[in-house]
């Protein structure tokens, strides 16, 4: 826990959130689903990108494009995408291996031919067990008892949300978890620094 760190307390957390700070974050996001549908919506919704098709962002939020989503407070909002899990592990390892993770990773569970977004969850895990995740699903195959006996119940780092959502919803949760990783960076940067 960040109150737990010494670094963390003897700063204050005012000066880890000002907004200068957080204006200068390169924000990175890797959404895993296999509909390429849902890809447009996440960019709607998080890069205010506007869509041809005004039906299209119901399928995850439940809303129209004519609301104003308004505007996050990083310098840059970066999102990739990945169609299957073998895709979204390849990215994941790359964007370790380039010292630049993904700050939140969505993925959903349902992922036809290949390994569900859980097992995704797992593998990535392995090598990364820091990596936030935010599962987003409409399906309900694995319950909460399912999901802490396949990948632990120790998971401070995992998220739930249930199709269809709200996009302040989304954007919120979005904006809290880049933060606050964020801070976690730093804290773990200065600490190895020492």
């Amino acid at each position: 826990l960040l109150s737990d760190n010494k670094e963390f307390r003897s700063m204050g957390r005012n000066k880890l959130y000002t907004d200068e700070m957080i204006s200068n974050i390169d924000a990175k996001i890797l959404v895993v689903d296999d509909n390429e549908n849902i890809h447009r919506d996440y960019k709607e919704v998080l890069q205010n990108e506007q869509s041809s098709d005004d039906d299209l962002i119901s399928i995850v939020i439940g809303e129209s494009l004519n609301n104003e989503y308004g505007q996050f407070p990083f310098k840059k909002m970066t999102l990739d995408f990945a169609s299957s899990s073998d895709e979204a592990i390849e990215k994941v390892n790359k964007s370790y291996n380039n010292n630049s993770p993904y700050h939140i990773i969505f993925t959903d569970i349902k992922m036809p031919p290949g390994d569900d977004g859980i097992i995704t969850i797992k593998k990535i895990w392995e090598k990364y067990p820091e990596q936030q995740i935010i599962i987003v699903t409409a399906y309900s195959e694995y319950h909460f008892a399912d999901i802490n006996k396949t990948l632990g119940v120790r998971k401070p780092n995992l998220f739930m949300i249930k199709k269809a959502f709200d996009s302040d919803s989304l954007k919120l949760m979005t904006q809290s978890l880049i933060i606050q990783e964020e801070i976690n960076r730093f804290c773990q940067m200065n600490t190895e620094n020492k």
